[in-house]
């Protein structure tokens, strides 16, 4: 436990204008990183990968400096499964996920998971590959099979990664509800920026959402889906002008 932090908290960031980075600004955010991570970013081949590898950290920062007071840019450490958590607060978990359209963090002191997808076509194969038989009827009489089948998708990454085992060969059970017991989710559907987000997490948490973007909600079932947005584009130039401030961020 942390002095001064609210255990019933945890704390969702989400930056869903990463495409709007053009290539100077990206190698500006990339410079920006500690060497660590910026290895890890210029590993991928492509400007977009490298762009959602930098965003999804410094969500991670945002989060965890709003939720928990805590500066500078921390590194990670890998335990069991090669799931990674933070080396000098083990106790703090979080999940990372990015996509081309959107990338975000969960952090919490109980264990999270977060994933983020782009909708994709729900394609029969691979429905059938990795949705139980109800779950698969479910999505191929929705209006819009491909949002169906991308939340449902997203629902189980996010449950795998809380748990820390990555994915299993046994994917068509991984929403059954007694392993579902203890664990709450919360899946957003954005279909005017092409991506949904679900987060899940021990039951007793409570989630605080911080997103770069204004959003108002409809309910809809077990999902919510994105009505209105207005686009705030501030954060980078802000985490950018605390660099240039504070020495200990500079690379």
């Amino acid at each position: 436990m942390f002095p001064g932090v609210d255990s019933s908290k945890s704390i969702f960031c989400i930056n869903d204008h990463i495409g709007e980075l053009g290539e100077a600004e990206t190698e500006r955010l990339i410079a920006s990183l500690p060497e660590w991570r910026r290895e890890t970013a210029l590993r991928f081949r492509h400007l977009q990968g490298r762009r959602e590898c930098a965003v999804g950290y410094i969500e991670l920062l945002r989060g965890l400096r709003l939720c928990f007071g805590i500066s500078g840019m921390p590194a990670f450490a890998w335990g069991e499964h090669d799931k990674p958590y933070l080396k000098d607060y083990p106790d703090i978990h979080f999940s990372i996920s990015h996509c081309k359209e959107a990338a975000g963090c969960m952090v919490s002191e109980r264990p999270c998971g977060l994933d983020i997808e782009c909708i994709r076509e729900a394609k029969e194969s691979l429905v059938r590959y990795t949705m139980s038989p109800k779950e698969a009827e479910a999505i191929f009489s929705s209006p819009r099979p491909d949002i169906a089948f991308t939340c449902l998708w997203t629902q189980k990454e996010a449950v795998l990664k809380l748990m820390g085992t990555g994915l299993t060969d046994d994917l068509h059970h991984v929403l059954d509800p007694e392993r579902l017991r203890g664990i709450e989710m919360e899946t957003v559907q954005n279909p005017y920026r092409g991506y949904v987000v679900t987060r899940a997490s021990c039951s007793s948490t409570t989630v605080v959402p911080i997103r770069s973007s204004e959003w108002q909600f409809m309910t809809l079932q077990k999902s919510r889906i994105v009505k209105k947005q207005a686009y705030k584009h501030f954060f980078l130039n802000t985490f950018l002008a605390e660099c240039a401030k504070n020495n200990k961020f500079a690379p």
